[in-house]
């Protein structure tokens, strides 16, 4: 039985949103930067444990200061809120977007915290410490990823489909080694 999972990716402009998941569903990255004109709905097929999965990746436009989450993304199974590690206003975001999501009720379904463009490290900002610091203080779980590097980035939805199971209260597939991915 495929089991269909949605997840939103959420953020400042310009931490890599759209790279993470472009870099997961075709395994592409482009340098150039191209805003996100609207919410994206990318598909994949994948075996974590051993499970079929049907993942809706929705990639959104990036939010400012004063975030706003459309209601419709109320209904993901997951987040994940990312921040590029060489940008302070994408990290000082991320409270925001959590309290957002917080207020709407949304307090069940795993939240990830992403620290993206780690291949950029002369210029990093944000320190692991820091991130696993915010992350731990919210209760969520933190990961740093490289889109360009496609340095975990495939590790970022294995690890948030295995959280939304363990909320789902389904029984679990048996643990397997490794992920196949199917395009």
């Amino acid at each position: 039985m495929v089991r269909v999972r949605k997840i939103a990716l959420l953020g400042f402009p310009a931490v890599g949103k759209s790279s993470l998941a472009s870099r997961f569903v075709s395994k592409t990255f482009s340098e150039d930067y191209c805003t996100t004109i609207e919410s994206l709905t990318i598909t994949k097929l994948t075996l974590p444990n051993g499970q079929e999965f049907l993942v809706h990746l929705y990639d959104t436009m990036g939010v400012t200061e004063q975030p706003t989450v459309p209601d419709d993304y109320m209904l993901m199974d997951a987040w994940v809120i990312v921040f590029d590690v060489t940008n302070r206003r994408s990290f000082n975001v991320v409270m925001d977007l959590y309290q957002k999501l917080r207020d709407s009720g949304a307090q069940r379904n795993p939240i990830m915290l992403v620290g993206n463009k780690t291949d950029l490290a002369t210029e990093r900002i944000i320190t692991a410490a820091e991130a696993q610091r915010s992350a731990t203080e919210l209760g969520v779980s933190y990961m740093e990823a490289s889109a360009k590097d496609n340095s975990h980035v495939s590790d970022i939805f294995r690890n948030v489909i295995i959280e939304i199971e363990r909320n789902s209260g389904e029984p679990q597939p048996q643990e397997k080694q490794g992920v196949c991915i199917l395009l």
